[in-house]
């Protein structure tokens, strides 16, 4: 989901943490600054170890796993496929308005033939 909560972070563009210095004159000339820090908190995005944990049991390693990063809106995109507890093969896109698809390893098997029969290669 996108992050609402941007009002209240720098922009990604500006340093991190973003030191501020406000100075204020009053009437009779005389100067009072006020130092400021800001600090981005820690970006919420899946990685592949947060996928691993999430979607893998029983030791089973993620087979793939591939993201995409918006740097204008702090969004990651990402793409997992997994062997679930039940043996199927599961393709977890946390992409908007997507969701998962399971097929089983026979699927996969007859996609691939007819794929190698058709010379189709990624």
């Amino acid at each position: 989901p996108p992050d609402y909560n941007n009002a209240r972070k720098a922009h990604p563009s500006l340093p991190q943490p973003l030191h501020l210095r406000v100075s204020f004159v009053d009437r009779d000339d005389r100067t009072s600054s006020l130092r400021l820090e800001q600090g981005n908190p820690p970006l919420n995005i899946p990685t592949r170890e947060s996928r691993q944990s999430t979607f893998c049991t029983k030791g089973k390693p993620l087979l793939f796993h591939l993201f995409a990063d918006d740097i204008t809106t702090r969004d990651r995109s990402d793409v997992t496929i997994y062997y679930d507890e039940c043996g199927m093969l599961t393709f977890t896109g946390c992409l908007e308005g997507s969701s998962s698809y399971c097929s089983t390893r026979l699927a996969v098997s007859k996609l691939l033939c007819l794929g190698a029969r058709a010379k189709v290669t990624c």
